[in-house]
């Protein structure tokens, strides 16, 4: 049944706003409506999902319109015929034949009585014409960026036509270079924030973030940035039912720089994280970019933001999905990160460390060996992660038990195609050594010596090792110790990082390495250990001297 219009007749001095979107009437009524000359804003646009009633509306032309309502500044006929027949086609002539032939190029039927302020023509061909700017200042449509910004803009509010403008934005920014792009991911965020329970604006909006935060990275303000941030989160955690939405969020921000761009937001972003990995860890997709986003927070070695982590449940939460995979019998990339994660996180931060042996964690790392006893990359970062642990003093004595020792000689002696199974083993056991803490009978301690001398010796000094350290401290200390083999461990160490990397000669420096190291000279340690030490001493007196000459240098 449609609306009656009667009662428009008494405001036709009066009415300046009249909207009839998807709202069906006849020629008559239009009749009624041309009545009201004081109207400045008409829609009478047809949009989704009223497509399916064939675009009707009685026959007239937005000239007519215009002509009709003198007052009109506004006008939307999205969806509409009236939107569709605004257009002439171009006609150019072949020289030779002469034969006439069309373009392609579609312009204005005719010169506009006057121009517009806005003109609404989503979903109609008129928005593609060539002059079509001639006939309003702002046009909405779907052509181009200007046309998808201004139909954004328009259709904030109005969920069904705005499902169908984000997709078309997707669309775009895959062919074509913005102009534009900060604007673009200004409305799609507030898009975001208005229809928050729209699970197909959702898909598509964060669809969108992806090609924007991939693309147009660097273009971002730091604000920008942060918003992007939130709503990446809000979406992750408020659509956890939604893998489509929780993926690309999550890969959206592998796009920012981990974890500087996230630290305003460090705590709730590791709990939704956190909370998605244990939801989807059996998902190889989502669970491995959660992992790996996870590992990304705790890494870095500019943002310490390990104790932050054990605010938040970091290594309890990982503890639980390891044992839930070893129950399941899983190995894959995920459980192996899991591990690098606990060795990051407890990188000299002793209470997460603390935490990882109160959940259980010396059993759990033995039982991962044994389910798992030919897995190398596994096996490097559980060693990794036993090697922080090591240098806990407090630590220490629970790690000197006879079957942790035996696994750890194992470990040293087993062929392997990298060194850091053996190293961080001859590490920890360095540690336990030098501290006096061999309480057990077997192994015996100078057999794991000997193990420990043969495996060292070994070791190609200039191999090239993927690893970080923000201090040397705790190594530095074994060079300190009064045990052969804890000190051959460390100068090993030191001369095989300095030799890769300036940046470890420098960290010997500042630590204090070289007056440590002096005193090697004196101790009852291998010639093999003292050639290297005499390689360091004269590296960083050279390095030294190179500052004090830059030094110098920029003074005069």
């Amino acid at each position: 049944q449609l609306p009656s219009f009667s009662r428009l007749e008494s405001m036709r001095e009066t009415l300046c706003s009249l909207v009839l979107c998807n709202t069906l009437f006849t020629g008559s009524d239009l009749s009624t409506i041309f009545q009201l000359k004081k109207l400045r804003h008409l829609d009478i646009s047809m949009l989704p999902p009223m497509r399916g009633e064939n675009k009707r509306r009685p026959e007239t032309t937005v000239y007519k319109i215009m002509e009709e309502l003198p007052a009109l500044v506004s006008l939307d006929v999205g969806g509409t015929k009236i939107g569709d027949h605004l257009y002439r086609d171009v006609t150019k002539v072949h020289l030779k034949p002469c034969i006439p032939y069309r373009t392609g190029d579609r312009y204005l039927k005719e010169t506009p009585p006057r121009k517009l302020e806005f003109l609404g023509l989503y979903n109609c061909e008129g928005c593609e014409l060539m002059d079509i700017y001639s006939l309003a200042d702002t046009v909405v449509g779907y052509t181009g960026e200007v046309q998808l910004l201004a139909s954004l803009t328009y259709y904030m509010n109005r969920a069904t036509p705005l499902m169908y403008i984000v997709g078309q934005a997707r669309q775009l920014q895959t062919v074509h270079n913005l102009s534009c792009p900060q604007r673009l991911t200004t409305l799609l965020l507030k898009v975001l924030q208005s229809h928050r329970r729209n699970r197909t604006i959702i898909e598509e909006v964060t669809a969108n973030l992806f090609y924007l935060s991939s693309t147009y990275y660097t273009t971002c303000s730091k604000q920008q940035k942060n918003d992007i941030i939130t709503e990446l989160i809000i979406s992750i955690e408020t659509c956890q039912d939604m893998k489509y939405v929780v993926r690309n969020s999550l890969v959206s921000l592998f796009h920012f720089d981990i974890p500087g761009d996230v630290i305003f937001a460090f705590v709730k972003i590791s709990k939704v994280i956190l909370n998605t990995l244990l939801k989807y860890h059996e998902d190889d997709d989502i669970g491995r970019h959660a992992i790996h986003f996870c590992n990304a927070l705790v890494c870095s070695v500019q943002f310490d933001m390990k104790r932050e982590a054990s605010k938040v449940g970091f290594v309890p939460i990982i503890v639980k999905i390891i044992q839930m995979r070893l129950e399941a019998n899983m190995h894959d990339e995920i459980l192996e990160v899991l591990w690098g994660t606990l060795w990051n996180v407890t990188d000299e931060t002793p209470e997460n460390s603390w935490t990882f042996i109160n959940l259980g964690g010396l059993q759990l790392l033995q039982d991962c060996f044994a389910k798992f006893p030919d897995e190398p990359e596994l096996h490097k970062s559980i060693m990794g992660l036993v090697g922080n642990i090591a240098e806990v003093k407090e630590i220490q004595p629970l790690l000197v038990n006879s079957t942790l020792i035996q696994l750890f000689c194992e470990l040293i002696s087993k062929e392997s195609p990298n060194i850091e199974i053996a190293y961080n083993a001859c590490g920890t056991l360095s540690h336990l050594m030098s501290e006096g803490l061999w309480t057990i009978d077997q192994p015996k301690q100078e057999d794991v010596i000997s193990i420990m001398t043969t495996a060292i010796d070994s070791w190609e000094i200039d191999s090239n090792r993927n690893i970080n350290y923000r201090s040397f401290i705790p190594i530095l200390n074994l060079v300190e110790s009064e045990v052969p083999v804890c000190i051959h461990w460390a100068v090993w160490a030191f001369r095989n990082l300095c030799g890769q990397d300036d940046r470890y000669i420098k960290m010997l420096l500042k630590e204090n390495g070289r007056e440590v190291l002096s005193l090697v000279e004196n101790k009852n340690v291998g010639e093999n250990t003292k050639e290297m030490t005499r390689w360091l001493l004269q590296k960083l007196e050279s390095y030294s001297q190179d500052l004090n000459n830059q030094y110098h240098l920029h003074s005069l």
